[in-house]
């Protein structure tokens, strides 16, 4: 008699628990987790994360719709980590893009995973958006390597910015100072101390190349007031060049500016030696 009790007892419980893991496992079926990149995730999955210190990890959803910490980690992320997961194997997306933070390598990040705007969905200024020949410009990030962009143009942009009342190349056959002719900004920020050089090539229109310290929208004539450098030395097809001294930090505004009225495409490229 006192033996059945017991084991009544643990039959009572068994069927509880597994009575609650039904329940569990039906209500649970749509259970996500919500990475820092806006990605959905079902539990068991393994999400690829960074550490603080830039190490690879692996964040495991729960059946509880979290997301487990980053790990293995020396020095853990923030609770989010403020850096972008991706779903292990199912997306080669960059880490960070498209979360806002301009991760190490990022050329660009908007906060959106968008094509057709200032920063497309890998986080590369590519394509000719709206807006990319006005104050403050088309970002571009350059870090340790040099960055290629192709396929730019002037074309459908307006003449918004021009070099100044002083010309450019003044004294030579090539002064000019941009000021009818269709451009496009770039706010070019430097994450290392060094020369920022900045080439065209394969242009098939005639430009001239141009950086300064500020921009700003609707008032050209201040942005002239602290520009730095320009360059007009090619006459027709080609590229142009110019080199800056930045600091890790700095933020310059490079113009592609056609002349007298011309516009067309090139490839552009920004460096930090």
């Amino acid at each position: 008699m006192h033996v059945g009790v017991p084991i009544g007892r643990y039959l009572l419980a068994a069927a509880v628990a597994l009575g609650a893991a039904i329940a569990c496992s039906s209500t649970d079926a749509g259970v996500r987790c919500s990475g820092a990149s806006g990605q959905s995730y079902k539990p068991g999955d393994e999400i690829l994360c960074k550490c603080a210190d830039r190490t690879d990890g692996t964040r495991t959803c729960g059946a509880d719709g979290n997301l487990s910490p980053c790990e293995p980690c020396l020095a853990q992320t923030p609770e989010d980590g403020g850096f972008f997961e991706e779903d292990a194997g199912a997306s080669d997306a960059r880490f960070g893009c498209g979360d806002g933070t301009h991760d190490p390598d990022e050329t660009c990040d908007d906060g959106n995973l968008k094509d057709g705007d200032l920063c497309n969905a890998k986080c590369l200024p590519y394509g000719n958006p709206t807006g990319a020949d006005q104050c403050p410009g088309q970002e571009v990030h350059v870090w340790a390597k040099p960055v290629e962009i192709p396929d730019h143009q002037t074309i459908g942009y307006g003449n918004t910015e021009r070099w100044g009342a002083t010309e450019c190349e003044m004294g030579t056959d090539r002064a000019t100072t941009g000021v009818t002719s269709p451009n496009r900004i770039y706010a070019v920020v430097a994450h290392k101390t060094g020369s920022l050089t900045v080439t065209t090539r394969n242009a098939d229109f005639d430009h001239m190349l141009y950086a300064r310290r500020e921009c700003k929208a609707g008032t050209p004539a201040v942005g002239e007031a602290s520009n730095i450098v320009c360059a007009n030395k090619v006459k027709g097809n080609g590229g142009e060049t110019i080199v800056v001294p930045v600091t890790d930090g700095d933020r310059i505004y490079v113009i592609v500016d056609g002349i007298v009225a011309t516009k067309g495409k090139y490839v552009v490229s920004f460096g930090i030696q």
